[in-house]
């Protein structure tokens, strides 16, 4: 009987250590990023044989929708991700009680109202035309900002914070429709969607070009800029380093300005191996 519970408790233990074990990288040198199909994996597939000259081996794990990808860096299912801007992070550390950090600033994308009716500005919207925005707050407030800034709605003055629904003074008799981002390009195939407020990796993907693009987000200081993240206890880890120098490369400047021609900015500022941001 003794043999047996010995045994048993000899069992446990190599269970539990595989366990564990499995909670990890699956190597020190193997380093996952989390992003969308577009245009987080065309610039990891540029950036992949520049990596791993420097002795790390690039995967990453695409996702269609941005709900899911901050879980799977606190998870720790990825070692970074890129998809999002610092409003996004931030509303999402606050949240959920997490502390993930920005690890740099990559890019702007091009964010703005598209339709595919036929018309050429946004004076031709009919009386109720329906206006698709996001739902979450982050972009929920960049969309309102936008479409104030058009002139296509107006928003009560002195809002701090994140501009809410609530906080429209005057929809000028539209429409405006809330749902998640992933959403919005199709839906301005529905009939009485003249506008939908997109961001550049759905209008990518959806095949949006800009001949239908009726207004555009002005972002001077680049407060939305889309950014590599990564949790608090990795933000000076030479793998990061290293990962951010090949992402802000000239190389990878060059790349993203011809393969995206305008969709997508490259804005580089590392906050690696520097004192917390």
């Amino acid at each position: 009987m003794k043999k047996l519970i010995n045994l048993f408790v000899v069992v446990l233990v190599l269970c539990l250590c595989l366990v564990l074990g499995g909670c990890g990288k699956k190597d020190d040198n193997t380093i996952v990023v989390g992003t969308m199909v577009t245009p987080g994996e065309p610039i990891l597939k540029f950036i992949e044989e520049k990596y791993e000259a420097k002795g790390y081996k690039l995967e990453w794990e695409t996702y269609n929708s941005f709900e899911f990808v901050n879980p799977a860096l606190s998870e720790g299912t990825v070692d970074v991700n890129l998809f999002q801007h610092e409003p996004y992070l931030n509303n999402y550390n606050a949240a959920n009680n997490e502390d993930l950090k920005v690890a740099a600033k990559l890019y702007d994308c091009v964010y703005g109202g598209y339709t595919k009716k036929n018309i050429n500005s946004l004076d031709e919207m009919p009386e109720g035309a329906k206006i698709a925005v996001a739902q979450d707050a982050s972009n929920l407030s960049r969309c309102l900002y936008i479409l104030d800034d058009a002139g296509v709605i107006e928003l009560r003055e002195g809002i701090e914070g994140l501009a809410t629904i609530e906080d429209i003074a005057n929809d000028n008799g539209y429409e405006i429709v809330t749902m998640s981002t992933n959403f919005i390009a199709s839906a301005l195939d529905d009939s009485d969607v003249y506008l939908g407020v997109v961001n550049a990796t759905f209008a990518i993907a959806a095949g949006l070009t800009s001949d239908q693009l009726l207004c555009q987000e002005a972002d001077p200081e680049h407060v939305n800029a889309n950014i590599l993240a990564c949790r608090a206890e990795d933000i000076n880890e030479q793998w990061l380093i290293d990962l951010v120098e090949v992402l802000t490369s000239d190389e990878t400047a060059e790349f993203i300005r011809n393969e995206f021609k305008g969709t997508i900015i490259p804005y580089f500022v590392s906050y690696v191996g520097k004192e917390e941001k």
